[in-house]
């Protein structure tokens, strides 16, 4: 960088001011997309949306649509098995699920966030995750559509395993584009959804861009910083993502 205009971050962390900069300084260079070559939105089906601008177009990707609501969800073929190309964006009518930071554009991009609780349908499937544990059905609906489920970890380990994925390989070949760094190889498409938190009165949402986090129904994935792990436990303040997997 040689001349122009560069910004200054004040103490406060809360004042920046534009001043001309010496072309004997050094400066680092952050390049702004151009809002009118943004990607277009895919189009299966006949339909197009938002989520969907972020999926591999060199993957040939089927669809489905959900006959509660009429939304329709990408879908792949990865090994033996046939996953929704995309989070669940489905509003229950019981338990906890929002999109991030309470914006309805999040969810059109990313899906929905769910407590385990509503991930399970606790209410109408033999009340796992209403503050108790239980021993859910296998193959377990959940939330999914019907022909869907919740994924068990044996699934999800088998995702892995098909993709070449460990504790200590990076995950880049199961992210999307939205990442810094994701090559959506297999047309996965993983978003970075981010965190939520609720616990008694408390909610609070973090690191949207940064890391996902997908339920099972004995635990969790969790993707960030290229890596792919599990959680044990239903961690019941931190609502994930649902990636349903067919039946």
């Amino acid at each position: 960088y040689v001349y122009g205009i560069s910004w200054k971050l004040s103490k406060s962390n809360d004042l920046m001011k534009a001043t001309n900069s010496l072309k004997f300084y050094g400066r680092y260079v952050r390049c702004m997309r151009d809002e009118a070559n943004l990607p277009e939105s895919m189009s299966l089906c006949g339909v197009k949306k938002d989520s969907w601008v972020y999926l591999n177009p060199n993957i040939d990707y089927g669809c489905m649509t959900d006959n509660r609501d009429g939304q329709v969800y990408a879908t792949v073929s990865i090994g033996s098995q046939i996953w929704m190309a995309e989070n669940l964006n489905y509003e229950p009518r019981d338990g906890w699920s929002a999109c991030y930071n309470n914006t309805a554009r999040y969810c059109d991009v990313y899906g929905r966030l769910y407590s385990f609780a509503a991930a399970m349908d606790s209410v109408n499937q033999g009340g796992c995750g209403r503050g108790v544990d239980c021993t859910p059905n296998i193959p377990h609906r959940g939330i999914c559509p019907d022909g869907w489920h919740i994924p068990t970890r044996t699934e999800l380990d088998t995702l892995l395993s098909t993709v070449g994925i460990d504790d200590s390989t990076r995950s880049v070949g199961l992210r999307s584009k939205a990442w810094m760094l994701g090559l959506d190889d297999y047309g996965f498409s993983a978003a970075p959804t981010g965190h939520a938190y609720i616990c008694g009165e408390d909610e609070s949402f973090s690191s949207l861009d940064e890391i996902t986090d997908f339920w099972s129904v004995d635990g969790s994935l969790y993707i960030k910083d290229y890596s792919a792990k599990w959680t044990n436990g239903n961690g019941r303040c931190y609502p994930r993502s649902v990636r349903c997997i067919k039946d």
